[in-house]
């Protein structure tokens, strides 16, 4: 950690980084948040502005605390010097939000080793409240298996998931169903040398295309199936410049929407931006920010955590809820408005983790099988 116990921890640029009391942060005050809550909340002041409230993710460790902090800051600047005039918009997460457990227990959480995801299928209902129930589908212990995105393809069930042990980077691999197995087909699919995540499709005319997580590489791609699932080539470079998180489309009123997580300049800032880009195709036109962009700078509900679905007429988003930390709950939040210049949801739900478990974050369906999960 950076300074001593009395010194306050301070922005590149010197503005004071204060809590919601008005005392500047020092050392031992953050690290008395990283004991006893989840995200890292904090207040900007600076002369002739009203106070700002922000967000970031917990990072694992205490004594990634100050670069978090100012990775944050640094993101959150530049978000409002982009949006000045109606910034005050966005806030902390309405109240109405379910309240979750405090204590110890979060230490312990943040403290064990994370690397234990596992893809599963959902048994509980969707909008059911209570802790999930989940049957494990292809378990490796040891391993981390996450963030499935389940495909009828050429009349076959598949589920594209990540892949990782402990100190490697992420890989993309296949599971093939048969009958009432799975069976995880041995090589890696769309090999790269940095880490990859979210191995989204989507069908565009008919054609059979990858939306990944590529944020080690700063950009979100389509890449085009020519021979599935091990054969891919990148169409179109979507967004550069940016540690962009989770990519998913939505095709809605003769739109296609872009909803992703922007990441700050340090790993672990990441989770609390989420933006949205339109275009009328995706293959052969830009795509044009939102005119709020950023929707939301909050770590409930920013980070999309699956493909959106239909669900009695409404568009259903499934977001992260990382209010306890990472990936430990999912909301289910209706599209009640969206236009290039309007946005408007209502979370209507919230998946928790398994008894047991900390953490569920991906949610996708596969028609004829049911709902897809990842816990650990």
């Amino acid at each position: 950690m950076e300074g001593n116990n009395d010194s306050p921890i301070m922005p590149p640029d010197s503005t004071p980084v204060v809590t919601p009391s008005g005392r500047k942060f020092r050392s031992i005050d953050l690290l008395i948040q990283w004991l006893f809550t989840d995200t890292l909340n904090a207040v900007i002041r600076a002369p002739g502005i009203p106070d700002w409230p922000f967000q970031a993710m917990m990072p694992t460790s205490p004594v990634h605390l100050s670069r978090t902090l100012r990775s944050a800051l640094h993101r959150n600047q530049a978000l409002r010097s982009l949006c000045p005039p109606d910034f005050d918009r966005i806030g902390p997460p309405p109240p109405a939000l379910p309240r979750l457990p405090r204590g110890l227990e979060r230490v312990q959480r943040r403290l064990r080793n994370q690397d234990t995801w596992q893809v599963g299928r959902l048994e509980s209902d969707l909008f059911q409240s209570g802790p999930a129930q989940v049957t494990p589908l292809f378990p490796a212990p040891g391993t981390l298996r996450a963030d499935p995105f389940p495909l009828r393809w050429n009349d076959q069930d598949w589920i594209l998931f990540e892949d990782m042990i402990s100190g490697d980077r992420g890989r993309l691999r296949a599971a093939l169903r048969r009958g009432s197995e799975w069976e995880v087909l041995p090589g890696e699919i769309l090999p790269l040398p940095h880490h990859l995540s979210w191995p989204c499709p989507m069908d565009i005319e008919g054609s059979l295309y990858l939306l990944p997580e590529s944020g080690e590489a700063n950009e979100v791609a389509l890449w085009e199936c020519s021979d599935f699932p091990f054969q891919w080539k990148k169409r179109v470079v979507l967004l550069e410049g940016r540690h962009w998180h989770d990519p998913v489309f939505l095709h809605h009123q003769d739109l296609w929407w872009l909803f992703v997580s922007a990441g700050g300049d340090y790993d672990q800032d990441h989770s609390a931006e989420l933006q949205a880009f339109w275009t009328r195709d995706p293959l052969r036109e830009p795509l044009r920010p939102h005119a709020l962009n950023p929707l939301s700078v909050s770590v409930a509900g920013s980070r999309p955590a699956g493909k959106p679905f239909e669900s009695q007429g409404s568009w259903i988003r499934p977001t992260q809820d990382c209010r306890a930390g990472y990936g430990t709950g999912i909301f289910l939040q209706r599209l009640d408005e969206l236009t290039p210049t309007s946005w408007r949801e209502t979370v209507v739900g919230r998946i928790s983790p398994p008894q047991g478990k900390s953490g569920i974050h991906t949610l996708n369906h596969l028609p004829g099988y049911g709902w897809i999960v990842d816990v650990t």
